[in-house]
């Protein structure tokens, strides 16, 4: 393994999809994995973070465990990389630093309920035979 820089990777609060976007270099890839050594990363069995030469880092802070592990990226990696606009800007995840906490609940569990068809005490606003296949069905689509 001489010549080949120490790699670890990991993914905060975010989709994953530059961990994909690494995958889909294709043949490309094989070279890229011949000068590198891959130490740590969600796609390898390996449970602690070692020391490393480069971290690459994507996704946002969003709890506790996304800070320790960013914080532990830090301290064992002579280079960090926020890679992607999660772990540079907050992407989609990092809308919510615009709401309060109440905001947030109050839209993701009553107006959006509501909006499907259940009310804010977390029954379907019809009944009959409706309210029982909506109950089977409590996602929309719209």
């Amino acid at each position: 393994m001489s010549g080949r820089v120490p790699v670890a990777t990991t993914w905060l609060q975010s989709c994953s999809g530059c961990h994909i976007a690494l995958l889909d270099l294709h043949e490309e890839l094989l070279d890229l994995l011949g000068s590198i050594d891959i130490r740590y990363s969600p796609i390898v069995d390996v449970k602690e973070v070692p020391e490393t030469d480069l971290g690459i880092v994507e996704g946002s802070v969003g709890n506790r465990d996304n800070t320790e592990m960013l914080l532990k990226f830090r301290e064992r990696s002579k280079t960090l990389i926020a890679f992607g606009t999660c772990a540079c800007f907050g992407g989609i995840p990092g809308l919510r630093n615009l709401f309060t906490r109440e905001e947030l609940l109050r839209r993701g569990y009553v107006e959006t309920g509501e909006h499907c068809g259940w009310n804010s005490a977390g029954g379907p606003r019809t009944s009959g035979a409706r309210a029982i296949r909506q109950a089977s069905q409590p996602t929309c689509a719209g």
